[in-house]
């Protein structure tokens, strides 16, 4: 196993963080081998909405960057499976028959209300998957166009955006548990909601599959360059993590956190952005002052509307 050091604040999204020990494994027998060794570890995604600590981490960071297959379930006339020349390898047409790998012992009614399978690794990124998905005319996952991750942290946080989830088009769930089983988790059997997912602590996300439309792929794209359109002209895309605090029942964050004093919501290296108030923009700053700064709105929001917002980014 050769672990490469990283610094986190040349590819994270925040650019802010210390040296990282990362490991990216070609396939699940050699993930199951690493867990087997008891060692620490953390999964990290495309590390889009994670803070990474300054100093360097006691614990091997895995990335499943090398797990990013997607397998359509069947092409239609008129489209062709195509080469996908960034991100990920060529998608792999299967049938019901012929299932990955791990998805043996599990019935599978093929094309359940006229919907299509596609069945993505964890390491997929959610642009490449949205964009793969239009070539196939494969239509419920635009929303994932704008979605600056990867599928297997989508699925852990349960991400959305344009008034959608991912477990929307859920079918089921792959993971590895801390001993390296590896388990089916079916829709029925996750309780998900707004923002989190209760996949067991500490288990890692493999793959998924997603029950999907079909539909025109010029109307798919369009959607999607419509959800682009409208990130571009009301949200920060540069040097974010995203939404920073959930939103609270009845409202949302950027209201009660645009009603502090600018001096409140501006420090040295960081703020919060002028053009959405619910996300950041780093211009510089440490971990350690993010951290700082994202307890301060907390305790102002909470002192002026008594109301305690809670992080959606992750801070390790």
């Amino acid at each position: 196993m050769k672990l490469v050091q990283i610094n986190a604040s040349k590819i994270s999204r925040l650019r802010s963080g210390g040296m990282l020990n990362v490991w990216m494994p070609k396939n699940y027998e050699e993930l199951q081998k690493f867990v087997k060794t008891k060692r620490k570890y953390i999964v990290l995604g495309a590390m889009s909405n994670v803070i990474i600590p300054d100093d360097e981490m006691n614990a091997v960071i895995i990335r499943l960057n090398k797990m990013n297959k997607i397998y359509f379930e069947q092409d239609q006339e008129n489209t062709k499976t195509s080469n996908v020349n960034f991100l990920y390898s060529t998608p792999i047409k299967v049938n019901i028959n012929n299932e990955p790998k791990y998805h043996q012992n599990q019935s599978i009614q093929s094309n359940t209300n006229n919907k299509y399978r596609v069945i993505v690794d964890a390491g997929v990124y959610l642009k490449a998957l949205a964009i793969e998905c239009a070539k196939h005319s494969y239509s419920g996952l635009e929303f994932f166009y704008t979605i600056p991750g990867t599928v297997g942290g989508a699925l852990f946080m349960n991400a959305g955006a344009h008034g959608k989830c991912t477990y929307d088009c859920v079918e089921w769930v792959k993971v590895m548990d801390l001993t390296g089983e590896i388990h089916t988790l079916w829709r029925k059997n996750i309780q998900y909601e707004y923002r989190s997912a209760n996949i067991p602590s500490g288990w890692t996300i493999l793959q998924a599959s997603f029950f999907l439309d079909l539909a025109d792929k010029n109307t798919i794209m369009s959607s999607m360059l419509q959800f682009q359109e409208y990130r571009r002209k009301t949200q920060p895309t540069d040097f974010t993590c995203g939404s920073t605090f959930k939103n609270p029942a009845n409202t949302s964050a950027w209201k009660l956190i645009k009603s502090l004093s600018n001096s409140d919501l501006n420090w040295n290296l960081i703020s919060m952005s002028s053009l959405h108030a619910n996300f950041l923009h780093n211009k510089g700053a440490s971990s350690n002052t993010i951290k700082k700064f994202i307890l301060s709105i907390q305790q102002k929001v909470f002192q002026k509307h008594k109301i305690l917002l809670d992080a959606e980014v992750v801070i390790l």
